[in-house]
Formats: structure tokens, C-alpha cells, sequence
């Protein structure tokens, strides 16, 4: 996740004190020196600090405001499962996994677009998708595949 997304989010969730985080962050290194060679110092822009008690916290205001986005430009624009009978809904969170339910593959690019957008990338273990019976009157599941790249589509997830 982006850090500057998340303090773009802090500040439209008018959370106080955004710039004291911002600068306690903008600030924060990590020193690497693997099998005892020269040392590198690295200045992390994505993700929150690992160990800190407040790093919980800023996940979780991330991750839920962006459900809540999706959840939004899926209503605004009909970007749902589609599946008769079922109340819609284009997203499903379960700790840092994201699951995107969409009927186009269109669709499926705008919400993938707002992820990427927030600094969100998939590795190629974790893009997977399910394809519904195009008879709307079922929801059953009859594949699951690899989701392959094909251009002009680009992917994303909520996992680092």
C-alpha cells in the first residue's frame, strides 16, 4: 500500500494529526547487512512499520476504506457478481487478501485500476479467478483458473 495513500485517506476520514505520522514515517529506515557484508540503509514508501504498535491501526483504516471505495464505484457504476437472488457486492477482505467479484472484464479493470492506483500489487500466486454459469439463475462455480496477463489489463490485490 501506498503510504501517501494512506494519509490522503486519514486526511478525507478527517483523522487528526496525518502530518505527525507523515513525518515519524518520512523519516523511518531499516539497515540490511546480509551475511555481514557492507551495510545499506533503505527508506521504505510503501506498507506501514513492522513492529509498531500503531501499524495494525493504519493497515485497517487503509483496507477498510478502500472495501468502502470499491463498495461505492461498484453502486455508482454496476460493477458487481451479478448472481440472481444474491444482494450485490464487488469485494470480499479477509485479513491483507482481496477478493473482486465483477460480471465484465471492464468491470473488473476500474476496480483493479483503483487498487493499483493505492500502491497495490498481486503477486502471480495470488491473481485467481472464478467464472460463474452464464445462466444467471445459477451461482454455482464451474472453474477456477489462473487469471493470465493479457494487455491491456494489469492486475492488482490487496496483498504485498
Amino acid at each position: 500500500m501506498s503510504q501517501p495513500a494512506l494519509w490522503a485517506m486519514m486526511r478525507m476520514l478527517h483523522i487528526p494529526d496525518v502530518d505527525f505520522l507523515e513525518e515519524l514515517y518520512e523519516f523511518s529506515t531499516v539497515r540490511l547487512a546480509p551475511n555481514g557484508e557492507r551495510e545499506a540503509t533503505i527508506r521504505f514508501q510503501t506498507g506501514v512499520a513492522q513492529g509498531s504498535p500503531l501499524s495494525p491501526t493504519l493497515f485497517l483504516i487503509f483496507i477498510n476504506t478502500l472495501a468502502r471505495l470499491l463498495t461505492e464505484v461498484g453502486r455508482a457504476e454496476n460493477i458487481e457478481h451479478g448472481v440472481d437472488g444474491v444482494p450485490g457486492f464487488n469485494n470480499i477482505f479477509f485479513a491483507d487478501d482481496m477478493s473482486l467479484f465483477v460480471q465484465t472484464e471492464q468491470g473488473l479493470q476500474r476496480l483493479l485500476d483503483i487498487t493499483q492506483g493505492l500502491g497495490l500489487t498481486a503477486t502471480s500466486r495470488t491473481r485467481r479467478t472464478i467464472f460463474f454459469n452464464a445462466r444467471r439463475s445459477s451461482s454455482k462455480a464451474f472453474a477456477t483458473t489462473r487469471l493470465h496477463r493479457k494487455s491491456p489489463w494489469k492486475f492488482s490485490s490487496a496483498k504485498q
